[in-house]
C-alpha cells in the first residue's frame, strides 16, 4: 500500500497520539490538530490525501470541518470518529461527503481495516475525479 499523509484530528491528546503513532507504524506521515480550526488552518496550508477527525471538539466541532474542506474537494478522503451517532447527524455526515466513520472506542485493527478501505477506494476512483487533492 501506498504511504499517505494523514491530518488527524481530536481535542483528546492520547487518541489523537495513539492514531498518529498507529498510522505511523504503517508507514504514513501523520500531522495533528487539536481541533477543526488549527485543523482547517493546516489544511489549507499543508497538503493532506486523507483526515481522520473526532466530531466533538472546541472552536470548530468535525462536522464543521469537514464541511468546509469537502467543500473545495468532495473527493478528499474524511473519517469520522465518534462516540456516539443519531440519525440527524449520520445524515449529515454522509451529505456532507464524508468516505467513513468509526465509532468509539475502537481497536487499532479496525480501525486500519477503514482506513485502508477508504484509501484503496479512493485511489480506484482517482481516474474519475481530479488527482489534485490539495486542499
Amino acid at each position: 500500500m501506498r504511504q499517505y499523509k494523514v491530518l488527524i484530528v481530536d481535542d483528546d491528546p492520547d487518541i489523537r497520539d495513539l492514531v498518529a503513532q498507529f498510522l505511523s507504524l504503517e508507514g504514513h506521515c501523520c500531522e495533528m490538530a487539536e481541533d477543526g480550526a488549527q485543523a482547517l488552518d493546516k489544511a489549507f496550508n499543508g497538503q493532506f490525501d486523507a483526515m481522520i477527525t473526532d466530531i466533538r471538539m472546541p472552536r470548530m466541532n468535525g462536522l464543521k470541518l469537514a464541511d468546509e474542506l469537502l467543500k473545495n474537494n468532495r473527493s478528499f478522503p474524511v473519517m469520522i470518529m465518534t462516540g456516539e451517532m443519531d440519525e440527524a447527524t449520520a445524515k449529515h455526515i454522509f451529505s456532507a461527503g464524508v468516505k467513513d466513520f468509526i465509532y468509539k472506542p475502537f481497536s487499532m485493527v479496525e480501525l486500519g481495516v477503514r482506513f485502508t478501505r477508504m484509501m484503496r477506494v479512493n485511489e480506484s476512483l482517482r481516474p474519475f475525479i481530479s488527482t489534485d487533492i490539495r486542499l
